[in-house]
């Protein structure tokens, strides 16, 4: 959307994706980082992320999240081996506009080895 006069711009400065951990009742987990910044650099907080996950088997599950400290929003999915991505798909808070133009990134992915046995 376009900037209404007094809107401030954000983008997504990173997105990372980490191994957390299995159980040994459940699937592998997954986490996801985004990071949000204003046009001065500085985090945003309170702002909800949508982010769009896409699993080995295919798989696509979309998630919000809200930024938080050090403008973070966290995401998780569990799945198995294989490779895992995330993608932004939109960053909302009221009197901002985001301005995926500036993103240093939108998507990141990463490849989890089958477990040796």
């Amino acid at each position: 959307p376009a900037a209404a006069e007094g809107d401030v711009g954000m983008w997504v400065s990173q997105v990372k994706i980490a191994y957390n951990g299995r159980s040994s009742h459940s699937a592998d987990r997954m986490v996801g980082q985004v990071h949000v910044r204003d046009t001065d650099l500085a985090f945003v907080t309170e702002a909800t992320v949508t982010a769009v996950w896409t699993t080995p088997k295919g798989a696509t599950i979309t998630q919000t999240a809200v930024t938080a400290f050090q403008g973070i929003a966290w995401f998780e999915v569990w799945a198995g081996a294989g490779t895992y991505t995330l993608c932004v798909t939109a960053v909302e808070k009221d009197g901002w506009v985001y301005q995926r133009e500036l993103n240093t990134e939108s998507c990141a992915t990463f490849m989890m080895p089958v477990p040796m046995r």
